[in-house]
């Protein structure tokens, strides 16, 4: 489940699968709408939770740093970030439902 802290307290805004084997995307359940994607890195915290991504020297301002991801699938919940089966959506998108507290 993928949370965002908002001014209004937590609010669920999507959902993200993994797939099943490293290096291989999940089945297309949704045909050519199914976007599979893997990150180059992430900073995890100690239970392998995604902190977010490292600066461009590679360095995170919290938990470590990885190698790679899994292939993962995002579904988006918050109708104000458009498509649902988009890979990824903005900091400002974000900021907005963080600011504000509405999806």
């Amino acid at each position: 489940m993928i949370y965002a802290n908002t001014v209004k307290g937590p609010k669920l805004i999507g959902a993200m699968y993994l797939s099943g084997q490293r290096c291989q995307p999940g089945p297309d359940i949704g045909g050519p709408l199914t976007q599979w994607h893997a990150h180059a890195s992430l900073c995890l915290d100690t239970g392998g939770n995604v902190l977010g991504e490292p600066d461009q020297n590679g360095n995170c301002t919290k938990g470590r740093a990885t190698k790679g991801s899994q292939f993962m699938l995002h579904v988006w919940l918050a109708p104000s970030l458009g498509d649902p089966l988009q890979p990824e959506v903005t900091r400002s998108q974000y900021a907005q439902i963080i600011r504000t507290g509405n999806l």
